[in-house]
């Protein structure tokens, strides 16, 4: 490969060695530190940009939690997306892939480029199977590489863990997430090329903590209350009043299980043959029973398959496995492109076709469709009492809610109660005066 002189300029600048009259800062990006939160305020995944308006580019999954950010795929057009509808990408931790290639990652360098901009730089960790490096070796050219220095590749199946002894603060505090590769089914060892490799990713929220019971502390001889804190959170203490030790156990309820979300892309009937077969999701399936001993019920799980894949019926049969699950369609499932998710480009359009037709088609008759029929899309199971029957197809902006926000809740509830006290002394205030304007004008009346 011969290279020009403007390709070994954009190159001397990405690692910072460029000799400009300016001298190149290098800059460092350290990660960000957390706050171990192993209770979320404040937990929902939020689907974001389905189908586009071209149809190539596949949607994004954004979990949001109290302290972390991830972004799940970043297709073409999702940081023009993201400031439409005002989402900050500045507060992104961790962008998973699920694939390597132009649906998924369309979006990635730019977006990588705009978070290296802000400020000193905002660094994230990249996961994504083992053909990521080509890309980020592809993209020295042009993004500085201290951006990128935490690109991480998930080469086997399990939990995600960073090696690095540097980026300890990067670890995941409010949630676990692991990965399950998915590859073509019949295809073994060296014949698999990384680019039919597949990742699903399982993310795992912390359990929620028991009830503290102060009585049952009060019974067992704690008198300290600093030893209340101690006790919730999992340490055990010494009785004040007796000769024994106190477990969390002893003082606290039953741990809630977290929820549980799995993030499938399935693209071929091929994985979907292999994604049936495969033992890693089975702890997770409705009749487990590692599932019935560990009180893990997966709350939804998100298809980002086609709807030729996800309406087979083999596929249809695995998704029988999560029967208490909510299940949510993120594939290509638009047949037609009524409401358009880019508004902006689309407003533009529509005012250059109304001023000339000839050159400017508008929009739904430019994009090229997918031949497809009503039945394709057809997302209803054919037990009318399985629980599949309550998939959903996902919107823009669609919100999967796990907790709700407890002190924005408490804060609710009082601010209606200043409410309603303020209109019952703002009745009685007129119900006063109204008395005493009454007594005044009496007088007046009799005399005249």
């Amino acid at each position: 490969m011969v290279k020009t002189k403007e390709f070994k300029f954009n190159e001397a600048r990405a690692k910072g060695t460029d000799r400009s009259s300016k001298p190149t800062v290098m800059k460092k990006f350290p990660l960000k530190h957390h706050t171990a939160n192993s209770t979320n305020t404040t937990a929902y995944i939020q689907i974001l940009g389905v189908g586009m308006d071209t149809h190539d580019t596949m949607p994004s999954i954004l979990p949001f939690f109290d302290r972390q950010r991830f972004i799940f795929n970043a297709g073409e057009g999702l940081q023009r997306f993201c400031a439409e509808h005002k989402i900050k990408l500045s507060k992104i931790d961790h962008i998973c892939l699920s694939r390597v290639c132009s649906e998924t990652v369309g979006g990635l360098p730019g977006l990588l480029l705009t978070l290296a901009g802000m400020g000193d730089g905002v660094p994230v960790n990249i996961w994504g199977p083992s053909n990521l490096n080509l890309l980020v070796d592809a993209m020295k050219c042009f993004i500085p590489h201290h951006s990128m220095v935490h690109t991480n590749l998930v080469s086997h199946t399990g939990p995600l863990q960073i090696d690095s002894s540097a980026a300890v603060a990067s670890k995941f505090k409010d949630v676990k997430i692991s990965a399950i590769l998915l590859q073509p089914n019949g295809v073994e060892g060296s014949d698999v090329k990384p680019s039919d490799v597949s990742v699903i990713y399982v993310c795992e929220l912390h359990e929620i903590k028991g009830k503290f019971y102060k009585e049952k502390a009060d019974a067992l001889g704690i008198t300290v209350k600093t030893k209340y804190k101690e006790l919730t959170q999992g340490k055990s203490v010494k009785s004040d009043l007796l000769d024994i030790t106190v477990h969390p156990n002893d003082v606290m309820g039953a741990p809630v299980p977290g929820p549980i979300v799995i993030i499938v892309d399935c693209p071929t009937s091929s994985h979907a043959l292999e994604l049936i077969s495969t033992q890693s999701l089975t702890d997770y399936y409705s009749d487990s029973s590692n599932q019935s001993q560990s009180g893990k019920i997966v709350n939804c799980v998100i298809h980002l398959g086609p709807a030729s894949v996800v309406n087979s019926s083999h596929y249809k049969k695995w998704m029988k496995n999560f029967s208490s699950a909510q299940h949510a369609r993120a594939g290509h499932v638009m047949n037609e492109v009524q409401n358009p998710i880019l508004k902006s480009s689309a407003r533009i359009t529509a005012q250059l076709n109304y001023l000339c037709p000839h050159l400017f088609p508008p929009m739904s008759s430019s994009i090229q469709h997918p031949s497809s029929t009503a039945s394709d899309f057809n997302f209803l199971c054919e037990d009318p009492t399985s629980k599949l029957c309550d998939g959903i197809f996902a919107e823009n902006l669609l919100k999967l809610l796990f907790k709700m926000r407890l002190v924005l809740t408490f804060f609710f509830l009082y601010f209606c109660l200043f409410l309603v006290n303020l209109a019952c002394y703002t009745m009685l205030y007129l119900i006063i005066f109204e008395m005493q304007w009454n007594l005044f004008c009496a007088p007046m009346l009799i005399l005249d």
